[in-house]
């Protein structure tokens, strides 16, 4: 099947554009996934076999033990972990250019990342299950297996979702000017994951607009907004800070995870489209 594109429209009306991945794109990253595992599972008979030698015999089926254990967990867990704690992406994934996302493009979450990778287990047991998968990822409009909508996931295209309109080039020109010598806030991938659409959309917005607002709007539109998104990583909005710069590079931390989303001009009605008070 060719590859598919899906607009979807959040809660917060911001339009996303994505790319399904579709079998061959997803083979080629569980093929590069599997070759991990099977290297790491004889690094793991290997140091089992060294131990095995070297330790007295009473600890050997210790030893043992452990190393069927830790085999088990790295399989069992080993995508889950990385698709969450990897922003949607595993090794393997990151290769290809594709990332796991909720069916709303929003960011996976852990329990969406343990049912979809549970039902790969039982794949695994059954095989059966991978020719359901192979049928549903050929025929699905967005290319899911049945862990995907047991799970209410996505595999996307990462680096190929944004697209510019004309509007939207002039407005990315004029950011970018004010982006120049802003560097980006330093926050953990889970601190990042504090931040809504309905934040991005906010923070997206001040970014593409500041430039058009007069100083003092500016003065209290940053203001406004940072006292309600700067405290999610961790920053207390204090007298004497530049909070226009602030909000510029917490937009650039928060680009990167969101350059699926398609840039735009906030609807009428929105936080910037009112004068402040």
């Amino acid at each position: 099947m060719n590859l598919g594109t899906i607009d979807i429209t959040t809660p917060e009306h911001v339009k996303l554009h994505f790319k399904t991945a579709g079998l061959g794109s997803r083979s080629a990253a569980l093929l590069f996934d599997s070759v991990i595992l099977f290297g790491g599972a004889l690094l793991l008979v290997f140091a089992v076999g060294i131990a095995a030698r070297v330790l007295p015999g009473a600890v050997i089926n210790w030893v043992v033990a452990g190393g069927i254990i830790a085999y088990f967990l790295i399989n069992w867990f080993y995508f889950a972990f990385f698709e969450y704690f990897g922003g949607g992406q595993t090794p393997g994934k990151r290769v290809v250019g594709l990332q796991t996302l909720g069916r709303s493009g929003e960011s996976l979450t852990l329990l969406s990342s343990l049912i979809r990778n549970f039902l790969r287990l039982i794949n695994m047991a059954l095989p059966i299950f991978y020719v359901l998968d192979i049928v549903m990822l050929f025929l699905h409009s967005r290319h899911q297996r049945v862990g995907d909508l047991a799970a209410g996931t996505i595999v996307v295209y990462k680096e190929k979702g944004l697209e510019k309109t004309k509007t939207d080039k002039r407005l990315l020109r004029t950011m970018q000017d004010r982006l120049m010598g802003v560097m980006p806030l330093q926050m953990e991938e889970l601190t990042k994951k504090k931040f809504t659409y309905e934040d991005w959309q906010l923070i997206q917005a001040y970014a593409m607009k500041s430039a058009d607002l007069s100083p003092r709007e500016r003065w209290e539109y940053s203001h406004r907004i940072a006292a309600r998104l700067l405290p999610k990583c961790g920053i207390q909005p204090e007298a004497g800070m530049n909070m226009d710069w602030m909000l510029l590079a917490l937009f650039l931390a928060l680009r990167g995870d969101w350059e699926l989303v398609h840039l735009h001009m906030p609807e009428e009605g929105g936080f910037l489209s009112s004068k402040p008070s």
